[in-house]
């Protein structure tokens, strides 16, 4: 059995070796991003959604509005926080870098979002590396390798990565700024190279929070860390060249919102609002009849929103401590909160989304199982636990959204790595129990909070409808029928009530008469009714298959493989075969209203 120490020794792993390491965790970053974006068809794209009140289209039209000179009409957006940008004037609506960057790239590379996406892509390559490298000066050789490769095949950030939102740009400047914070803090590091280091993490930090600026705290924390740690050898100054590059990124913004409002500002004006729906004694998540109540005392620049949250806490104090622990539970729980687009929908569009192997479902868990371990040697990771409570706290005050987990990744790829770091400790020192028992504990942990299945939101299933049908409008203007007609059938599919699609197909329908079914798949049919009456269901199944195969355009077959899945009890797979049936005719009114009914009885959309 092994000593103590040999369970917290840790061996540098050789050059070569960790660059074989590293060229792995970029290769699997790499191809998980390539499957999914290569065959990225409709959703999420914000150019073919055309959501009015996606973010994703808000900071398009943001950064459209900077190319042009031209002021942001932040109430033609129909954005909720927009309608209070009137109380501070002059104030940045919104945390304004990522628009900025992306009015840099249209400027430098015109409006190519296939490209913006891509380079997204290679930031998440990049962000996996940068774990692997802060992991990598905390963690066994193998650890290391598990927490960089958790970072590389973290499904959420693959997904966000093809969307027009800040969490991934704010991810890769955290990640950056943690790696250069640890490095300017590691003993006996030169004093010019940590000072050099730490002026590099301050401007990172300072981006970060440019582009979220609840990102300000866990700025704060990690600073806090670099004085604890030089004040003996170099004293002040590394934490000093820290502050003074964070301030100098912050100023001109924070000094264009003082002088443009005349009074007191910070990044931007967003944050009351935040506030206040996040916290409000109803709050739900979106604008609630108590925020209603408060927006109808007059114009937002007479209403007092801090104030009337103050009154509403004092009025209902249970509610606000129940509301934080909830949100604080919903932060850190597996299952998804989604917001503007949603993971699981991009799922189902995208199987091999799934290459990203990942999940909040197994990532959260042993997160926290590595926290608890991690505790017990709390100095020695110091540095990303005191980022990971400070991320937490300052996204708890306000809306508590999945996608908001992104920049915390770094801490939760090496709270995972802790596990794998404990488990190769035990392995070395043949402890085989104790290495069990682990593996159970972990096992144990992550079946416990596995999230039941959610369903879809309607607007999640709008949203991917208006996105093929913008697709088939697109394909038919290209002189693409067949592509058109089968992105019509699709939108309807996903939204049964989608009249513009089904006409759509319609019309391209009638340009020429339908091919007859084959007959060999006629009588596939035919025979497998006879079966599936005579109750066997299998063997109707693999004869309709056949059929499908034979004539993959015809919708009977999986018209009679969704009642043969349904008079077996399996309402789940009836739903996809009478998806399928749907995109093939979708103008049969009745089939839709089918489906329609079907996927709500089964539990699939709300």
């Amino acid at each position: 059995m092994g000593s103590p120490s040999s369970l917290t020794a840790r061996s540098p792993l050789p050059r070569g070796r960790r660059a074989w390491a590293a060229l792995l965790v970029g290769l699997a970053a790499l191809a998980a991003r390539a499957a999914f974006q290569l065959h990225l068809e409709a959703y999420p794209k914000l150019e073919l959604i055309r959501n009015a009140l996606d973010d994703q289209v808000l900071y398009d039209s943001w950064a459209k509005h900077i190319l042009a000179g031209t002021p942001m009409d932040w109430e033609r957006t129909g954005h909720e926080f927009a309608y209070w940008a009137a109380r501070a004037p002059g104030v940045f609506a919104q945390d304004p870098l990522y628009s900025y960057a992306l009015a840099g790239f249209y400027r430098a590379f015109g409006f190519h979002y296939d490209a913006v996406r891509a380079l997204q892509a290679l930031l998440g390559v990049g962000t996996a590396l940068l774990v692997f490298r802060l992991a990598s000066g905390l963690l066994r050789p193998p650890a290391a390798l598990a927490a960089g490769l958790c970072a590389a095949l973290y499904q959420p950030l693959v997904f966000y990565e093809a969307t027009f939102l800040r969490e991934p740009l704010a991810t890769f400047l955290m990640a950056a700024a943690l790696v250069c914070v640890q490095a300017a803090g590691a003993r006996g590091a030169p004093p010019r190279r940590a000072r050099g280091l730490a002026l590099c993490g301050g401007a990172l930090l300072g981006l970060a929070v440019l582009t979220r600026s609840h990102l300000a705290l866990p700025a704060l924390a990690v600073a806090a860390w670099l004085l604890a740690r030089t004040r003996r050898e170099a004293g002040a100054r590394p934490v000093l060249a820290l502050a003074a590059a964070l301030l100098l990124v912050l100023s001109p913004v924070v000094a264009a919102n003082v002088i443009g409002s005349g009074g007191p500002a910070f990044v931007s004006s967003a944050g009351p609002y935040n506030l206040f729906i996040g916290n409000v004694h109803d709050a739900d998540g979106g604008p609630s009849p108590a925020y209603l109540r408060v927006k109808a005392q007059g114009p937002p620049e007479s209403v007092d929103l801090v104030g009337a949250l103050a009154g509403d806490v004092r009025a209902h104090p249970m509610a606000f401590v129940v509301r934080q622990l909830t949100k604080t539970a919903q932060l850190l729980a597996p299952g998804e909160r989604p917001d503007n687009v949603s993971l699981a929908m991009g799922r189902l569009l995208a199987p091999r989304l799934g290459l990203a192997l990942v999940t909040d479902a197994l990532l959260l868990p042993l997160a926290l199982g590595g926290l608890v371990l991690a505790l017990r040697r709390w100095r020695h990771h110091a540095l990303w636990l005191a980022y990971l409570a400070a991320g937490v706290a300052s996204i708890v005050p306000f809306i508590v959204v999945s996608r908001l987990r992104l920049p915390l990744l770094p801490a939760l790829a090496l709270a995972a790595g802790v596990v794998v770091d404990q488990a190769v400790a035990l392995a070395a020192a043949r402890r085989w129990v104790s290495l069990g028992a682990l593996g159970l504990a972990s096992g144990a942990l992550v079946f416990a909070l596995w999230p039941p299945a959610q369903p879809h939101r309607h607007v999640d299933y709008q949203m991917a409808a208006a996105a093929y049908e913008t697709l088939g409008l697109q394909r038919e203007e290209e002189g693409d029928a067949r592509g058109a007609r089968r992105a019509f059938g699709r939108a309807v599919a996903l939204n049964p009530d989608h009249e513009g699609a089904a006409d759509a197909a319609a019309r391209l329908d009638a340009s020429g008469p339908p091919p007859p079914p084959d007959r060999e798949a006629a009588a596939l049919c035919e025979q497998a009714r006879d079966e599936a009456r005579d109750g066997r269901r299998a063997e109707a199944l693999g004869l309709l298959d056949q059929a499908s195969r034979r004539a993959p355009e015809w919708a009977l077959p999986f018209r009679y493989r969704a009642s043969v899945h349904a008079l077996g009890g399996d309402r789940r797979a009836a739903v996809d075969d009478l998806e399928r049936a749907v995109a093939l005719v979708p103008q049969d009114v009745e089939l839709r209203a089918t489906l329609k009914a079907l996927r709500r009885e089964v539990g699939l959309e709300r």
